[in-house]
């Protein structure tokens, strides 16, 4: 009963974001003028600000002229000053964490996260979740499974004077969400830390082998599910038996459950769906690439609803599953597109069934197209009152 009624109130206190961003999706123009003035206002006194005039900034055309594009190289100085501990650099807020991003190009980007991104994210994840436990009951009856592959560990602590990273995924959203996502999780949050991959993939497998309940995977490249199983199928008789008897390691302990390994004993590991029989959808990665291998995982889970993830980034929360649609998180954050001739566009000028490539995810406008995600160039498509949709991919 824990993760069902974490679910519904987790639900319960989305909805109202859920009915919000319904709204602000006929009125996108509106909506993300608003947003941009008040990102200028707010951050008008911080060293940035102060250097690009932001005083004297009163419209979208105003900062168009005013803040040119760039790459991140441009911002790392200002960036490097707020890991030496000073304040109102980029933002009015304190920087409460630099993120790491390494980007398609591999090369590690700091992301200074404060409390109004943490909000602006939560403000999409309530409405893509919302959106799932209304159309799929099921979803709210159990546990899930929420993976992001472990990053390597190193010791950052002389490089910085503001915390990098998070310890756990859920401290993305913070707040009640994050303690009502980790009363549903059915991994511990600790398995971030497991840097050796073999332990890695047999404590997930133990934590999630002994959730019958089941409901949720969200990964993000379908491909890491499949390996997973891999694991599963080529370890099945020493997980069973680790599951008989427990496994504990410095950071993790797997209690036993020994009738759990009989019962798995006795389906055996070919049939992914009996191994968890109340699944009710996937959320992952399901354009360009990724499509490759959506028709294995439909073999490996019949019956389970696939859905398509929108295009998240570390800066930002792009676009989202909404009512069989990925339209822009209008209400997250402010957004430009290039299109094929290098001009730059706001949301509400997209043209019905020409290409563009995000740019700007903040009020900084950093010029991150090639870096962070150089293959998520999508269409959008202008409804009434100038709503927004999209096309997926994944940064």
């Amino acid at each position: 009963p824990g993760p069902a009624i974490a679910n519904n109130l987790w639900l319960a206190a989305s909805l109202p974001e859920w009915m919000r961003f319904r709204h602000a999706a006929t009125k996108v123009e509106a909506t993300q003028r608003k947003l941009l003035t008040r990102y200028v206002r707010s951050n008008a006194a911080t060293a940035f600000g102060k250097e690009h005039g932001f005083k004297q900034i009163r419209n979208w055309e105003d900062f168009d002229e005013k803040i040119p594009v760039r790459p991140y190289e441009e911002f790392e100085p200002w960036i490097r000053q707020i890991a030496g501990g000073e304040q109102y650099i980029l933002t009015e807020e304190p920087v409460k964490r630099l993120v790491p991003s390494s980007g398609s190009s591999g090369a590690e980007k700091w992301i200074p996260y404060t409390n109004r991104l943490q909000a602006e994210f939560r403000r999409a994840v309530a409405v893509w979740i919302s959106g799932v436990f209304l159309e799929i009951p099921a979803l709210r009856a159990g546990r899930a499974y929420w993976s992001l592959t472990p990053p390597a560990q190193r010791d950052r602590a002389q490089e910085s004077s503001v915390p990098i990273g998070f310890d756990e995924d859920s401290a993305y959203l913070g707040g009640l969400a994050r303690r009502l996502v980790n009363l549903t999780l059915a991994t511990p949050p600790q398995l971030r830390g497991v840097t050796d991959m073999d332990r890695f993939w047999r404590l997930t497998l133990l934590s999630l082998l002994k959730c019958r309940d089941l409901r949720l995977i969200s990964v993000w490249h379908p491909s890491f599910i499949l390996l997973l199983l891999r694991y599963l199928r080529e370890n099945w008789s020493s997980l069973l038996d680790d599951l008989a008897s427990g496994l504990s390691t410095p950071m993790i302990r797997v209690s036993r459950d020994k009738p759990r390994s009989r019962e798995l004993a006795r389906l055996g590991p070919d049939n992914a769906g009996s191994v968890w029989p109340g699944l009710a959808m996937i959320s992952c990665w399901g354009d360009a690439h990724a499509a490759n291998y959506l028709a294995d995982l439909h073999a490996e889970f019949p019956g389970v609803h696939l859905q398509p993830k929108g295009i998240v980034a570390t800066e930002a929360f792009i676009t989202l599953p909404f009512e069989d649609h990925r339209p822009l998180a209008i209400r997250s954050h402010f957004f430009e597109f290039q299109d094929e001739h290098g001009n730059i566009h706001p949301a509400w000028s997209l043209e019905d069934k020409r290409t563009y490539t995000p740019v700007s995810y903040t009020h900084l406008r950093a010029h991150e197209t090639q870096e962070v995600i150089s293959y998520a160039v999508f269409c959008l498509k202008r409804g009434g009152g100038g709503g927004g949709g999209g096309g997926g991919g994944g940064g």
